[in-house]
């Protein structure tokens, strides 16, 4: 087992002992939390996503590639998916506007195919 992922695994815990004491002890509330514990937060949860995203056998590989057909097809993925997940959302008692899941789509459906156009080691 590599160290990154030994870091990570112990982000991830640290990650599910705050949140189980965020859920459970009632002073620990998300709201009420100081500095030190806002800090802790942040670094296991840098950490965890750090070990979730290193391979180190693609390290060296490139990472960004300029691909508009890819961004394309990412951004009509959007228009497919964002939609569902509005409904999704305003099926759990949230209010839903045309123009709220209209703007939700498109912003979402541009950023990741934004990012789509520059990424190519994505796991799809």
């Amino acid at each position: 087992m590599t160290p990154v992922r030994k870091w990570g695994i112990v982000a991830f815990i640290g990650l599910l002992l705050l949140g189980f004491a965020a859920r459970y002890i009632p002073e620990l509330d998300q709201q009420n939390w100081h500095l030190g514990i806002k800090i802790a937060f942040i670094l296991f949860l840098c950490c965890a996503m750090f070990a979730a995203f290193y391979d180190k056998k693609n390290f060296s590989g490139k990472t960004w590639d300029f691909n508009p057909k890819r961004g394309l097809f990412f951004f009509f993925l959007g228009l497919l998916i964002f939609p569902i997940l509005a409904l999704i959302k305003a099926s759990f008692s949230t209010d839903l506007t045309w123009t709220g899941m209209i703007t939700f789509t498109l912003i979402g459906s541009v950023i990741i195919g934004v990012l789509g156009i520059f990424t190519e080691h994505i796991g799809i």
